[in-house]
């Protein structure tokens, strides 16, 4: 038992040395004055948004672009909510904006809208955000530098929480911030396995090469993560990271602990579908990690372990997760988020393994439909 806790704590250490290593890689990002050559759709498919809407709209008429250089189209799927009045209301700010209704398909929902919505697409390049989220006023700005100057076919964007004073959203917010910093640190090693859909662009040429989200469309996310994978198989020297907190996307964490095991649970599920050997590999380290100290702690309440091997397992994780998550709460100016790490840190095991075993025994619901395991 001893030399398991020193070999699964020597893989874990190791594994985070390489994701700060990768993450030191990375060239610092710098938004420059280019021409605004490149032409963006926005692709938002939505579903009982118009709580969020308004606050995702209003971000999008901020933006410093030329509105005759991009489009945002709205997918409605199947909403009913009063989402209308809405996007009518910003019809003269906006007038780019379009909305179109989704189409009964087998595909899974979400992948089906962005498949309808990129079809629409006017543009060649799609960037792609959630109606639960704001942007900011740099975004395609940046978008459009990083294509003129790394001529990338495949841009993975950053995505944080809004922050808010409850213990649940700062838990969110570090876990959230572990997930940008191996984002960050498996694209500086050249080996990128995360993205997200909140924050993504590609040619949508790219798309089509790829056969879009045809090899996965049953499962009901991923859109992102399988379309990343793809993308650096066929062209691994045009897949980029746009790792500038002018581009960083803000979205919602959840209300309550039901809906954040939802989420997560729907997050795991996928992941038995993946073919990147090293994601397998990156889960596999940290799942058996939270797994053993899950272990040890109810040994040791138990009686039947050294208490004293738990506290040095946790102080070894404590100690190397901090090397990454303090510099990466900085980068994204979200410091007051590092209050609540240690209570975080001795809680999120628990998280963690209960997540993994949904995902791979039990069905979901997202979005008030039913999915299957």
């Amino acid at each position: 038992m001893i030399v398991a806790i020193f070999f699964i704590s020597f893989l874990y250490v190791t594994l985070l040395l390489f994701l700060i290593k990768g993450i030191g890689k990375l060239k610092p990002f710098v938004l420059e004055s280019l021409p605004n050559k490149t032409r963006f759709s926005v692709i938002v498919p939505f579903r009982d948004e118009a709580n969020n809407l308004e606050n995702l709209l209003q971000s999008f008429c901020q933006l410093d672009y030329p509105e005759t250089q991009f489009e945002i189209i709205l997918v409605n799927d199947f909403s009913s909510d009063n989402y209308k009045p809405i996007i009518a209301k910003f019809k003269s700010s906006l007038p780019n904006l379009r909305c179109i209704e989704a189409v009964e398909s087998d595909m899974a929902p979400k992948k089906a809208a962005l498949t309808l919505g990129i079809s629409k697409a006017k543009f060649d390049w799609i960037l792609t955000t959630d109606a639960d989220c704001s942007v900011p006023k740099n975004w395609l700005k940046a978008y459009n530098q990083k294509i003129i100057n790394d001529a990338a076919l495949f841009i993975a964007g950053l995505v944080k929480f809004k922050p808010s004073k409850s213990f649940l959203n700062r838990f969110q917010c570090l876990d959230l911030l572990s997930l940008q910093a191996t984002l960050l640190g498996t694209f500086g090693l050249k080996k990128p396995m995360l993205c997200h859909g909140a924050n993504l662009c590609y040619a949508k040429s790219l798309f089509y090469e790829l056969n879009g989200f045809k090899n996965h469309q049953n499962i009901a996310s991923g859109d992102d993560v399988f379309l990343l994978e793809a993308a650096f198989k066929k062209y691994p020297k045009k897949v980029s990271v746009l790792n500038s907190l002018e581009a960083v996307v803000t979205t919602n964490s959840e209300p309550n602990l039901k809906a954040l095991l939802s989420q997560r649970t729907r997050w795991a599920a996928k992941a038995t579908a993946y073919k990147n050997n090293n994601i397998k590999v990156v889960g596999l380290v940290v799942f058996t990690t939270n797994l053993l100290l899950l272990s040890l702690t109810i040994l040791s309440v138990l009686g039947l372990f050294n208490v004293n091997y738990i506290l040095l397992t946790f102080l070894i994780k404590f100690n190397i997760d901090a090397l990454i998550l303090y510099p990466t709460a900085r980068f994204f100016k979200q410091e007051s988020v590092l209050k609540s790490y240690v209570l975080s840190g001795l809680l999120y095991p628990l998280f963690s393994v209960t997540s993994v075993f949904l995902g791979f025994t039990k069905g979901y619901t997202w979005k008030e439909r039913k999915f299957k395991k």
